[in-house]
């Protein structure tokens, strides 16, 4: 019945496709929080990125797509090692007016789209083929080209209908359903019949299929949720054992000791001085945080081919790779079962949280030293940070120093060729944040205002002189296109640092853009040798 409402109301609305837009999307893309101006089809085709929509997070990943009406709000961010490519399709929602019993027109719907969220695709290829052919056909003006792109794009809604439908019936969904009931309600008394009842299934079908789906029984893996939730308590939140016992359900301090070690092996006591020795890293730039602190992860993502990124393979050789490009790597923590989980992202975190305590910080949000210091303070490390900042800052006064000696108050302009872009870095994060800030060296005055990066032209460089430049380039084809157009123009010729060859070129990424606690303290050592070595 449910499905019969959703496509009687489809159609009785008149659908028009206004717009397809294709982006490909360059490093440190980033769409600021806007509120769509029209219904829209979010395809991603490839990459992986973060979106927040309406307040709510999910993690971006190929074949994903998301049908948003007009007024949410949408800002999104791409992972810069695996670039998004996606496709946005704005349409308009039409219904019938009725004006007396001889005729109707149609005007802008008041109801909202049947359709909406996060819609699962089984036949990702097809999807694309849609999506690629309803882009072609952007902007024709012939008749029967617009009726073909009608035609194409009710045959993609009525796909997307149909797989939000068999999302709602499959059987696995039932279970899914239970896993959601089950994460909210793991504190409470919950029994098989009111699982199954969820599911909409029979008791005894819906535990074969949730063994057979999950690898456990329906009370085991309650048991899990309750104890690795007792593990995040234990760990972070200074409850005493009754309390977290009776946090997630038991209402004897001994059952739930005994329960806790036999599935940890630990008491609830001695855990918590135990479980900082396997930890397991989901964002690449956080490796350089726990390094400084003297912790190699267990565990971490992969990027770039590599475990942590280039620049820091050789200090984690022994540490398992995580695939975070797709939701497979949930799979592989369950595997590695490690005793914290660091992320940057909280669409997972109930999943991870599932498999071991979860500390979440934002990566846009908090300044390196801030995010440093709350890692040190969850690991027991408060100390070890104080000596490290402190370190830090008495060899970026040294590093000030020594490179001052020789170029006073000098000033030094950061340039980064990306995505077919330039890009100048300001005074707040990543490179610039060490320059300007740690070394204190001198930016240029229209530097001064931008916190993180500008996009600009070649026609805008004059306005960035500088006696010295830091000319981040990449080895992509349409970055060297670019760099071969920059040092060839009157403008770049004409800058004080490169009619004094005072301009050097440096790495695009790695240890320059990587926010990390040890990557900060590497840009120091590579500072000192591009101006004082």
């Amino acid at each position: 019945m449910a499905q019969d409402i959703v496509f009687h109301t489809l159609n009785e609305m008149l659908l028009q496709l206004s717009s397809v837009t294709h982006m490909k999307c360059a490093a440190d893309w980033v769409l600021s929080p806007q509120s769509l101006p029209a219904n829209t089809i979010l395809y991603i085709h490839k990459g992986r990125g973060r979106l927040e929509i309406s307040g709510e997070a999910y993690l971006a990943s190929p074949g994903q797509v998301y049908i948003l009406t007009k007024g949410q709000k949408l800002e999104a961010v791409t992972d810069n090692t695996h670039l998004l490519d996606c496709y946005m399709l704005e349409f308009k929602v039409m219904e019938p007016h009725k004006t007396n019993d001889n005729w109707s027109f149609y005007r802008e719907a008041s109801r909202s789209f049947p359709i909406q969220g996060k819609i699962p695709v089984t036949d990702q290829a097809r999807v694309t083929r849609l999506v690629e052919q309803l882009h072609q056909l952007a902007g024709s003006a012939g008749g029967q080209e617009s009726f073909q792109q009608k035609h194409l794009f009710y045959e993609l809604l009525y796909m997307l209908a149909v797989e939000h439908q068999n999302q709602a019936h499959h059987p696995l969904q039932g279970i899914e359903r239970t896993l959601a009931y089950m994460k909210e309600n793991y504190m409470s008394p919950i029994s098989l019949e009111t699982l199954a009842k969820i599911a909409g299934f029979s008791p005894s079908y819906y535990s074969r299929l949730f063994k057979k789906t999950k690898g456990i029984g329906s009370a085991e893996y309650m048991t899990r949720l309750r104890i690795n939730r007792a593990k995040e308590l234990l760990i972070l939140s200074g409850l005493s054992i009754q309390d977290v016992a009776r946090s997630v359900g038991y209402n004897e301090e001994s059952y739930f000791s005994r329960i806790f070690k036999k599935e940890t092996g630990y008491s609830p006591a001695s855990y918590s001085k135990k479980y900082r020795q396997k930890v397991a890293v989901t964002r690449y730039t956080y490796n350089g945080d726990l390094l400084a602190l003297g912790v190699t992860p267990y565990a971490s993502v992969i990027t770039e081919g590599r475990v942590g990124g280039p620049h820091l393979t050789s200090q984690l050789t022994d540490a398992v790779p995580i695939h975070t490009e797709n939701t497979h790597y949930l799979n592989e923590l369950i595997q590695i079962q490690p005793d914290l989980i660091v992320t940057d992202s909280p669409e997972y975190s109930s999943d991870l949280s599932a498999i071991a305590p979860t500390v979440i910080l934002p990566y846009w949000e908090l300044d390196w030293r801030e995010r440093f210091n709350k890692i040190a303070a969850v690991l027991g490390k408060e100390k070890e940070a104080l000596r490290w900042l402190q370190q830090y800052d008495d060899k970026a006064a040294q590093a000030s120093r020594q490179i001052r000696s020789l170029i006073g108050d000098a000033t030094v302009f950061i340039l980064r060729i990306v995505g077919g872009k330039l890009r100048v870095y300001g005074v707040g994060r990543n490179i610039g944040s060490v320059l300007y800030h740690d070394l204190k060296l001198a930016p240029p005055r229209e530097v001064r205002n931008i916190r993180w990066r500008k996009t600009v032209s070649i026609h805008e460089l004059p306005h960035f002189d500088a006696d010295y430049i830091l000319l981040m380039t990449s080895p992509k084809k349409t970055d060297r296109k670019l760099y071969r157009k920059l040092i060839s123009s009157p403008e770049w010729k004409a800058l004080t640092a490169v009619r004094s060859n005072q301009w050097m070129q440096i790495n695009s990424y790695y240890p320059w853009l990587d926010y990390s606690a040890l990557s900060h303290e590497m840009m120091l050592d590579e500072t000192v040798r591009l101006f004082v070595h």
